[in-house]
């Protein structure tokens, strides 16, 4: 007779550990260090030392306290890197792109508006190694289709990325690529990047895991340095504390015709315009409230386990509600460029209750370039 299969440990989750801790003792919690990352990495693998190092910069634009040219540009990272560091940085703006050239001299620029597609070819053509450092996507756009495609053919130890950071968990959005990219333009009524919950999806996707977020970033690292991280949580509802307040900030806005939308939507007061150049603020963040909810009640009740096939499951709570109202708020958003999106949670991704018939909400991030 065949062997029974041997059995699988017990479950077994962590004690919380320092970092684990409830921050609102301190309301602080201490980022990891990219120097000290990089360190363990080579010290398990000295190897990758040796020579010149490539680092890749997607949204390479010399703003906003950009952690690629920090991490060059420390003392820490000559003593760990000693052969030198070669920054591939690609940005679409062309203006930005010769500013890059006359302020960061170290960075071989790439003027190009990238996708899925040309990016990867790009970074093949130009030898970027299988595995190298560290990978920065920030482009106000389809980062989501970006960071999936890049992550399929390279294995960055260390990840960073810009979220949107309207949308709490569960909720996975992302605008996804549409048309080549030279007539191709981010939304001007916030319609672009990706949730936090829709970066999670696609680094456990390819087995990386979540080391930090805050504001509006997310670091993630691959197998290699997941040990260097054991005792950081992962999981993307802790991060979420961290990330800003999408119900007071915003790139999402109303014009003066906004479509009537229901009553979450409505209430969204004109005095409340911080960080929204004076446009009525209609962040999909205040669908959920300033607290976060995402059920309205519907019953009641107990309901029913299902067992009993005479009978059908009854809702005691919906998302339907607030979902729907969701995805009016980022039809209207990304109408000003007829672009397509995703919209999901957990397993259910454009749902009729949620957006009707609409053909801009899809369910793959493949290119359509």
């Amino acid at each position: 007779p065949p062997k029974a299969s041997p059995p699988t440990p017990p479950l077994v989750i962590p004690r919380g550990t320092l970092v684990q801790t409830s921050t609102e003792a301190t309301g602080r919690l201490r980022m990891v260090d990219l120097n000290q990352l990089m360190a363990a990495a080579v010290a398990a693998d000295p190897a990758l030392a040796r020579g010149k190092v490539t680092l890749v910069n997607v949204g390479a634009a010399d703003r906003d306290g950009d952690p690629i040219y920090r991490f060059v540009t420390a003392r820490k990272t000559k003593v760990i890197f000693p052969g030198g560091i070669k920054v591939i940085g690609y940005e679409c703006n062309q203006e930005a792109a010769q500013r890059l050239r006359l302020s960061r001299p170290f960075v071989d620029v790439v003027s190009m508006c990238v996708n899925s597609s040309n990016l990867v070819a790009d970074m093949l053509r130009r030898n970027v190694p299988t595995l190298f450092p560290v990978l920065k996507i920030d482009i106000d756009s389809v980062d989501a289709t970006i960071l999936d495609a890049v992550l399929r053919h390279f294995k960055p130890l260390v990840v960073y990325a810009e979220i949107t950071w309207e949308f709490p968990p569960p909720i996975d959005f992302a605008l996804v690529e549409v048309g080549p990219p030279a007539n191709f333009h981010p939304g001007s009524r916030g319609c672009f990047g990706m949730s936090l919950s829709m970066a999670s999806r696609i680094f456990r996707r390819h087995d990386y895991r979540i080391a930090g977020a805050g504001a509006l970033n997310v670091l993630a690292v691959g197998p290699a340095l997941a040990p260097v991280v054991a005792a950081v949580p992962s999981d993307l509802w802790f991060w979420f504390q961290f990330v800003a307040d999408g119900y007071f900030q915003t790139h999402y806005f109303a014009p003066a015709a906004w479509p009537k939308l229901e009553k979450p939507i409505q209430r969204a007061e004109r005095a409340e315009r911080r960080h929204t150049k004076g446009r009525l603020n209609a962040s999909p963040a205040r669908v959920f409230g300033e607290n976060v909810s995402l059920y309205d009640r519907v019953h009641r009740a107990m309901g029913f386990d299902g067992f009993d096939s005479a009978k059908t499951y009854l809702p005691i709570r919906t998302m339907d509600r607030r979902m729907r109202t969701l995805a009016q708020t980022i039809a209207a958003g990304c109408s000003s460029q007829g672009g397509k999106y995703m919209l999901a949670v957990g397993d259910r991704c454009c749902a009729p209750q949620w957006v009707g018939d609409d053909p801009r909400c899809v369910c793959s991030l493949a290119a359509e370039s």
